[in-house]
């Protein structure tokens, strides 16, 4: 994760929550390593990736024809949490 993070600009909240996931990494650390991730997975939604990746034409994952077709995906399974700002545009 350290590797990952490295090319990251991390938020405030990051030391506090690596703190939380280290010490439950002695409980569960398959759970770690996936809220870990997930983690990252919302540094980088907050950081503007997805947008970015669209803007620069990065090819999205298969069978979506935009990183915000596949961001709307995972809501509808679960997977990422709507923005308010995502539910305003939708209204």
């Amino acid at each position: 994760m350290e590797s990952i993070t490295r090319f990251l600009p991390l938020p405030h909240f990051w030391p506090k929550r690596m703190s939380m996931l280290t010490k439950r990494a002695v409980v569960n650390p398959d759970a770690t390593v996936t809220s870990a991730l997930d983690l990252v997975d919302e540094v980088l939604e907050e950081g503007g990736f997805l947008e970015a990746c669209d803007e620069a034409q990065v090819t999205p994952p298969t069978h979506f024809g935009s990183w915000r077709a596949w961001k709307a995906f995972g809501r509808q399974r679960g997977k990422v949490a709507a923005e308010q700002s995502d539910l305003r545009e939708r209204d």
